[in-house]
């Protein structure tokens, strides 16, 4: 499998135990699509990744330190993000022009992180499902690194590329979360 190749482009470290779980579900393909760089990619980006035994790739002292500057990548999952400017009721509302402040929590599998939109990011809204998958301080848009102030991430479209991926389950119990929060909106409006 080509671990190596996929962890150097998305600064990933696989355990022993995330091999085997890899491994496992291309057992039976005759070999040839487990060695697929892709096949590995699409495998990641569409897991849960808390479930399958990655190595952290966020240093954990550091993400807690007052001031810091970490050097990426770090191949992140987005558990949720809200726009903090708005009411829980509003999140989906996406009107033109209006100012926000999202606010993501994060995974790298093992550590969670906050993280704040320090400056806009085009490609993530309160409308990201979770389980999507970014690459934080990856280079790929021109910042190989990001800051930190009291452990909480400053994001920017400079040095986040969103990945993508849909992991079924953690999406489903959004959609389910959203269509109660919707109801008791119209139950409390009607």
């Amino acid at each position: 499998l080509p671990f190596e190749d996929v962890g150097r482009l998305w600064g990933l470290k696989f355990s022993q135990d995330c091999k085997d779980f890899i491994s496992s579900e291309f057992e039976g393909d005759g070999g040839g699509h487990a060695r697929n760089a892709n096949a590995l990619k699409d495998l990641l980006l569409n897991a849960d990744i808390r479930k399958i035994h990655l190595q952290p790739s966020l240093p954990d002292s550091q993400v807690k330190s007052d001031q810091e500057t970490l050097t990426g990548p770090f191949f992140l999952q987005v558990q949720k993000i809200v726009d903090i400017t708005k009411p829980t009721k509003f999140q989906e509302d996406e009107s033109e022009g209006h100012r926000r402040l999202l606010l993501l929590n994060l995974t790298d599998g093992t550590t969670k992180v906050q993280a704040v939109e320090y400056a806009t990011l085009s490609n993530l809204s309160p409308t990201t499902p979770p389980g999507t998958k970014i690459l934080v301080a990856g280079g790929g848009r021109g910042k190989s690194t990001v800051e930190t102030r009291n452990g909480i991430l400053l994001l920017s479209d400079a040095c986040v590329s969103v990945l993508g991926g849909h992991v079924e389950v953690l999406v489903e119990s959004w959609k389910a979360t959203n269509e109660v929060q919707q109801m008791r909106t119209a139950v409390r409006a009607g």
